[in-house]
Order: C-alpha cells, then structure tokens, then sequence
C-alpha cells in the first residue's frame, strides 16, 4: 500500500503541495529507516526541482546523497546558495553526505566539471574509468594519476600515445578491444594472459 501510495504521488506534477502531502504521509508512517530516506526516492526524480532543497533538510540531505543519480543533474545546481552552503558545512563533512567523486559516476559527467571545480578532491583512476571517457583528458591534465588501462572504451593506440604512463597489461588484455588475432600480430606488447 505504501509503495502505490508513494507511487501514485510522484506521478503527479510533482510541486511544494505534493511535498507537503509527501512529508504528511512518511510522517504517519514513520518506516524504520526515518523521513529523511523517503526524499532519496524524490531527489532522483526526473522532476526534481533545486528549488525543493528550501524546503526540508531531509531533501538536502538527499539530494547529496544521490546527486550522480538525478537524471537531469546539472553542474550549476551546485552554485545555488542553499548546496553551497551545505556542501562546505561541517556536518555534511563529517558524516561524508556530500562526495565529489560521485558526480564521476554521473551519466552525463564531462570534464568541464573538473575545470569547474580544479581544488576539489577528484579521484583521477575514477575518472578514467568513466564510460564518457576521453583521451584528451589525459593531456589536459597529464600530471594526473591516470589508470585508463581500464576503461571500457579502451584503445591500444593510447600506449603508443603515452608511453609514460603505468599500463596494466590484464586490465589491457582483456579489453572487449582487444583481439587473440590482434595480440598474435603485436608480440611486442607484454600482453598478459
């Protein structure tokens, strides 16, 4: 009953009434995980609104939680005063709410995101790995520690390309790139498998 409650609610034009209906109901209900996990659902929602986040600490919370799962995340709903606020408080520090990383994990994550935010703790084996991957990055930002090895879209032209970077010749070997046809004519590579 609760899920098609809950379900009958988000397919409506999600708005500040809908939200107060929604805070109402999980209020009543009170399920073993606490109010703040039902806006986790919401935050994810096609529909989802940065504006929602003035309205509960619960969606905040949320939100940060699940940012890299909104469909529609946009880099610049980190500049609303209201994240920016939270994303820097010593609360959201503390208990980890709020990780750079995840946004890495974000259908849409470019690099641009970087450039955005050059101070931020980004974890550059995270990002090579990234299905949007490109190997320009990795001029844009040689110094990093790279680990692209292992990324889906992985090409042996990049070991020729960058023949200074730390190659991990499994990782490599097993590539869906990489062909038993291709390895027997490149017995120079130290293929391992």
């Amino acid at each position: 009953m609760l899920r098609k409650t809950r379900t009958k609610l988000y397919r409506e034009k999600t708005n500040f009434e809908i939200l107060q209906k929604l805070d109402t109901y999980f209020l009543e209900k009170k399920n073993k995980f606490g109010h703040c996990y039902n806006y986790i659902n919401l935050s994810k929602l096609e529909c989802f609104d940065i504006n929602f986040l003035e309205y509960d600490f619960g969606i905040i919370i949320a939100f940060l939680e699940s940012i890299s799962k909104n469909p529609n995340f946009k880099i610049e709903w980190l500049e609303h005063p209201t994240v920016k606020e939270w994303i820097e408080s010593p609360t959201v520090k503390k208990y980890n709410y709020f990780c750079w990383n995840k946004l890495i994990n974000h259908k849409n994550f470019k690099i641009e995101w970087v450039d955005k935010y050059p101070d931020k703790d980004w974890n550059w084996e995270d990002i090579s790995s990234s299905p949007n991957f490109q190997i320009e990055w990795v001029d844009k930002y040689p110094d990093k520690k790279w680990d692209i090895s292992s990324n889906p879209n992985f090409q042996i032209e990049w070991v020729d390309k960058y023949p200074d970077k730390k190659w991990y010749w499994e990782a490599i070997t097993q590539s869906k790139n990489i062909t038993l046809e291709f390895i027997k004519n490149n017995p120079h590579y130290p293929w391992k498998y």
